[in-house]
Formats: C-alpha cells, sequence, structure tokens
C-alpha cells in the first residue's frame, strides 16, 4: 500500500474497517473495557492463542474456554498457554458449528489465521499452492454448554473465516435463553465465500433476543443500523452484539 491508497484507507480505518491487528481495531481496547474477574468467555477460532494471552495477561480472574479445530495450530496453542498453568483455561481440539461431525478444512499453513472452511484464492497464492485439505472436527455451542454445565456466557468471541453464522445457529438455544451476555464476531471477504451477509445474520440475532449493534474501532464503538446495506462490503472489521439490559456494563 502506497502514501496514497494509505490517506484514502484512513476514513475505513477511523470506522473500524481495514485492520486485522486486535492492537490497532479496538479489539483489545473493548477487552480491557469490558472483561472482568469472575466472566466465562468463550474464543471460537483461538488459532495459536494470542488472543487468549492478551485475555489472561488482563489479570482478571475468569473462565476462559479456546477453541481450535486444526490440529497443528492447536498444538502451538496449547504450547503458547502451557505457562499459564490455569485450571480455568480449557483447551478444545475442535471447532464450533451448526451440526456435530467432521468437516474438510484449507490449511495453508499449521499456524495461519486463515485456515478455513472455505477455500481462498488469495491465501491459497499465498502459500504458493501448498495448502492441504485437513478433516477436523466440529460441535455445537448448545451442546457445549450442555456438557459442561455452563449457565452464563460473559462473552462470546467468533472468528472462524467465514463460519461466523454457522456458529451462532449451533448457539441459538443458549442465545434464545439470554444466556450468552455479549457476542463479538468478525466480518471480512470470507463470508463472500460462504455465501452469509452480515445483515441477515444481524436480523437473526435480532429476533432471538434484544441485541444492540456495534462496530469496533480503534477510538471505540460505532453503533451501526443492521438495515444498512451499505455494511455489506466485506472489509475486516469487528462486530459487537449486547444484549440490551447488559449494555451500560459493556
Amino acid at each position: 500500500m502506497n502514501a496514497i491508497e494509505k490517506l484514502l484507507a484512513i476514513p475505513d480505518a477511523l470506522r473500524g474497517m481495514l485492520f486485522s491487528s486486535p492492537e490497532r481495531n479496538g479489539e483489545y481496547r473493548f477487552l480491557r473495557s469490558y472483561l472482568s474477574a469472575g466472566m466465562v468467555v468463550f474464543d471460537v477460532g483461538a488459532n495459536v492463542g494470542d488472543y487468549a494471552r492478551y485475555i489472561l495477561s488482563l489479570g482478571r480472574p475468569l473462565e476462559l474456554h479456546c477453541f481450535e479445530p486444526v490440529a497443528g495450530t492447536f498444538a502451538t496453542l496449547r504450547a503458547n498457554l502451557a505457562d499459564y498453568g490455569d485450571a480455568n483455561v480449557k483447551l478444545n481440539n475442535f471447532g464450533l458449528s451448526d451440526e456435530v461431525g467432521e468437516k474438510e478444512m484449507f490449511v495453508y499453513s499449521d499456524n495461519a489465521g486463515s485456515n478455513s472452511l472455505y477455500y481462498h484464492e488469495h491465501h491459497a497464492e499465498m502459500a504458493a499452492h501448498r495448502h492441504r485439505k485437513e478433516a477436523a472436527h466440529f460441535s455445537r455451542l448448545d451442546d457445549y454448554v450442555a456438557s459442561k454445565g455452563i449457565e452464563m456466557i460473559s462473552f462470546l468471541k467468533i472468528d472462524v473465516e467465514g463460519h461466523e453464522s454457522a456458529v451462532i445457529h449451533g448457539a441459538r438455544q443458549t442465545i434464545e435463553s439470554g444466556r450468552i451476555q455479549c457476542i463479538q464476531f468478525e466480518y471480512n471477504n470470507y463470508w463472500q465465500r460462504s455465501g452469509k451477509s452480515l445483515l441477515d445474520l444481524m436480523s437473526l440475532l435480532r429476533r432471538w433476543q434484544k441485541f444492540h449493534f456495534f462496530r469496533l474501532t480503534p477510538w471505540g464503538r460505532l453503533p451501526v443500523i443492521p438495515y444498512d446495506h451499505a455494511l455489506e462490503n466485506y472489509k475486516h472489521s469487528n462486530y459487537i452484539a449486547v444484549l440490551t439490559q447488559n449494555e451500560t456494563q459493556c
């Protein structure tokens, strides 16, 4: 990106679209303001654990559940979190979806954040077409919550390269019962590959519960209107869905 392109991109960056780094796009800023001791946090699409490590570095005792389906990436995740030795950190070598079973993932490299259930020609080219397919196991959030006896999820973060909608569908019972207080989900051009719509997902969540929606930006939360079609631009961004009664804590 040259100097002129950077200048033209500033408006998008200020509106929370462009940066993938959580240090620059407002994700870590939000975590610092929202997380508190005693919360139950789900990190779906934990990758190598950078996001989880940041949560733990804040020094607020909480229960953290991480989900990573790619075997090689999970091994790195486990190694990166080994120093914490915290019984309240649960590492799961499977992903979350709307159904239980095995799915084939496109693995561009073991630790790539771009690994996905959907093919992406750019990441294939970046990997010099040496990517592979790997069978990975998936479960549903509703089933996991029931098996663990989890009463409330304070914060659900979903970063699964286009599969966010399926994770939400697999959490319907937990969402409808009001047991997920805040959901963060990533939106990018993988949604175009998966054929999913940001506006449809927002409408679905609103049918299930009284959520308010925001886009994270480097300077804070920007309220969004779910039916504004200008949002459907596939530019990298992160959205927050907050239960209405929980908004004052967010």
